[in-house]
Formats: C-alpha cells, structure tokens, sequence
C-alpha cells in the first residue's frame, strides 16, 4: 500500500514522504526484503537529500534500492527507481549530459514495463536537461511534439501536462507562435493560465512550479524581468523544498 501511494505524494504531499520511507525501511529490516523495499530505499535517499543534505548518504541509499531489485530480479520495477536515481540525487553527482542518455533510457523502458505516467515524467525530464545542455531548440521542439503524439496515441494527455507547458516554452523561445501544444488535450485546459489554475485548485505543486519556471524562463530570455521576477517570487511560494532540477533552474535564473 505505501508502495503504491508513494508517487502521488510526490506531487499531493511531499512533506509525507519522509514517514512512508521511514516505515517502509523499519519493516524491511524488521520482516525482511522485498522488491519494494526498493521504494523505501529510495524514499529515505529522498529524505536525506532533501532534509538532511546529506546527498552522499542519499546517493548512496538510492543505489541500494537498485541492488535490491537486481537481487530479486525486480526488472518491471527497475525503470521507475532508476528514474528517481536520476532526478534526484545523481542531478549532483553526474553531468546532466549522462543523466540524458539515462532519461532517454528510463523513457523506453518505462513505456515497456506499461508505466506511461512515469515515462511521461522521464520525457519532461529529458526535455529539460536537452534544453539545459545546449541542445539546438528546433530539434528539442521536434522532440516534444513527437513526445506529445506519442502520449496522444496512448490515450494518456493528463499525464503529460507538465509536457505541454514545457513545449510552449521551446515554441515561443524558437519564435513559433502558430502551433498549440494544448490542441492535443481534449479537456478543458487550453493554455499556461489555464493549467496554472487547475494545478493551483488540485494542489499540484510540481506543475505550478514548472508553469511558474516556464514563464520565470521567458521572462528572463525576452528581458521582461519585471514579469521574471514574478514568476521567481511564486515559484519560490509554492516550493516544497525538493533538491531537484526545478530548484536548480529556478536558482540560476
């Protein structure tokens, strides 16, 4: 059960996942292990790093969930721990250089093993490191709109939100303002405010933050830093502490 709820707490209740891992590592030691004590290495690693600071005792604790797996032959688990290893604590330990080829990697095998809501998240991910490591921006659109058809097709729109927001960046970034990213989702968000507000009443804190960044991102770029500005101020008010790549940007910029 707390394997099963530890996502959502992700993006619902993050400041709940320190007690899941705690529990979830208490039982494994007490009762033995399991290919989900894999989820409870993996969410202490997440408490060390985003509590503690510790990232080298997180990173640690991280590869730990994937020698559990790998005892226990775990493989349609393995893509989603791998995911998390990459987006947390390897965000600073490798170059985000390795972490795409990872991402691309987690993408696949994630759509293999049927997890799509997790493959989308590996695709926004890889979008975003593309975007960081100074990938050409047309071919990164490229990429995004075959991400989105992808997801399309599998039926699967709500689990790409955050996708879109980030593809109306690239689009505007390369001067392409014809073509709506939103004209896929056949629901009633049709555009960044609208998403905004959807995430706002449903608690969505990671895609109000990656709204929020989106626009901190343009803002920054087209020099309307009055709105720049903004943008930083709510994305800092809805943070959750997470040491993840949002932070980063959010940080640089």
């Amino acid at each position: 059960l707390m394997d099963l709820i530890a996502p959502y707490l992700f993006v619902l209740r993050p400041n709940l996942l320190s007690l899941i891992a705690k529990r979830m590592v208490d039982i494994s030691f007490q009762h033995g292990f399991v290919p989900e004590s894999a989820t409870g290495f993996f969410l202490h690693s997440y408490t060390l790093i985003n509590i503690f600071d510790n990232i080298e005792e997180g990173y640690r604790w991280e590869k730990l969930a994937l020698v559990i797996l790998d005892r226990f032959d775990a493989h349609s688990r393995y893509p989603k721990v791998k995911f998390y290893l990459t987006i947390f604590a390897a965000t600073w330990k490798v170059p985000f250089q390795s972490s795409i080829v990872e991402l691309q990697s987690c993408h696949r095998e994630l759509l293999l093993v049927g997890d799509i809501e997790f493959a989308a998240f590996s695709s926004q991910r890889y979008i975003k490191y593309c975007i960081i490591c100074g990938k050409s921006l047309i071919d990164v659109e490229k990429e995004c709109a075959a991400i989105s058809m992808e997801v399309s097709k599998l039926n699967q729109m709500n689990n790409t939100l955050g996708h879109m927001c980030i593809h109306m960046m690239v689009l505007e970034l390369i001067g392409e303002r014809s073509r709506d990213p939103f004209a896929l989702y056949k629901g009633p968000i049709s555009n960044c405010e609208d998403l905004l507000a959807y995430a706002s009443d449903n608690g969505l804190f990671a895609i109000m933050q990656t709204t929020h960044l989106c626009r901190l991102v343009l803002g920054f770029f087209f020099e309307r830093y009055t709105e720049a500005a903004s943008m930083a101020e709510q994305f800092r008010q809805c943070h959750k502490g997470l040491h993840s790549l949002n932070y980063i940007l959010h940080a640089f910029f």
